[in-house]
């Protein structure tokens, strides 16, 4: 019984983890992809404007997943 216990415990912990993971990786990816997508549904000739909205995007994107990641 005890032995059935742990088992428990221990794949609680193992998922814990592998869910706390997921914002940190997954949000700023999308937020590039959001932006890179603005970039190519509104055109500009500014390449420095284009790089700047990408990053700016994959910052918002880890700064929601950094705040998904406190709220679980």
């Amino acid at each position: 019984m005890d032995d059935e216990k742990q088992l428990i415990e221990d794949s609680e912990l193992e998922n814990n983890g592998s869910i706390k993971i997921i914002p940190l990786v997954v949000m700023p990816v999308l937020g590039m992809m959001i932006a890179l997508g603005a970039n190519i549904l509104i055109p500009d000739d500014n390449f420095r404007q284009n790089v700047i909205t990408v990053f700016t995007g994959s910052i918002a994107g880890a700064l929601i997943g950094f705040g998904a990641l406190f709220r679980r």
